[in-house]
């Protein structure tokens, strides 16, 4: 949309302004019909439509191989869906464990991230809060992998819960295999989750 604006006040206003032999900042005065087919304007309209379609056209490919060519990234956090016998409330907070880099860093510490970048080791805490007056049983908390995210063998955990993935998109779920694709991670609570409660789930996983 913000190149077809461009092209329009390239074609009315710019060429047709320095061409009318007025002031600039002076008003064109407008053509009470459609143009002529033999208007002396037509053929210099047409030049400069085909030069603004021409730099456009090229400004487009710019951006094209610029988005292309940049290293591959993706949003962090995704989502988790929570299900039981009441209502539950979900937060996914994704870091980074930054080194320490002495003096600037003495201690190693987590950092936020925002989106994934090529090699990042991310951990992922899913923060299940029960809202009600009521306990939750039979709670489950579903997380899909985003695109591009390789789960670490052994990292996810959670309290008194049942682990399970599925490799097939959220079909079916089973216990952890060696050297599969994960797309989601599951984890169901064998114990009630208490009114206002919270639990943390976690698990590691990197991004290639």
């Amino acid at each position: 949309m913000w190149v077809m604006q461009m092209l329009v006040v390239a074609v009315e206003s710019g060429p047709i302004e320095r061409e009318s032999g007025l002031p600039r900042g002076r008003a064109v005065p407008q053509s009470p019909g459609p143009m002529p087919r033999n208007s002396p304007l037509s053929p210099r309209l047409s030049l400069v439509a085909r030069a603004s379609w021409a730099r456009a056209a090229a400004l487009l490919m710019g951006l094209w191989l610029a988005g292309a060519l940049a290293q591959p990234q993706a949003p962090a956090d995704g989502v988790a869906v929570a299900t039981g016998s009441g209502a539950l409330e979900t937060e996914i907070v994704v870091e980074k464990l930054l080194p320490a880099n002495p003096p600037a860093r003495p201690f190693a510490l987590f950092a936020p991230v925002g989106r994934l970048e090529t090699g990042d080791e991310v951990h992922y805490t899913i923060r299940v809060r029960n809202p009600g007056k009521q306990p939750v049983t039979d709670a489950q908390v579903t997380k899909r992998l985003p695109v591009g995210l390789h789960y670490l063998a052994g990292s996810a955990t959670g309290p008194s819960c049942t682990i399970e993935f599925s490799t097939d998109g959220g079909s079916t779920f089973t216990a952890q295999r060696k050297d599969a694709d994960y797309t989601h991670v599951r984890w169901t609570l064998q114990r009630p989750l208490a009114p206002g409660a919270t639990t943390l789930l976690r698990f590691r996983a990197t991004f290639r």
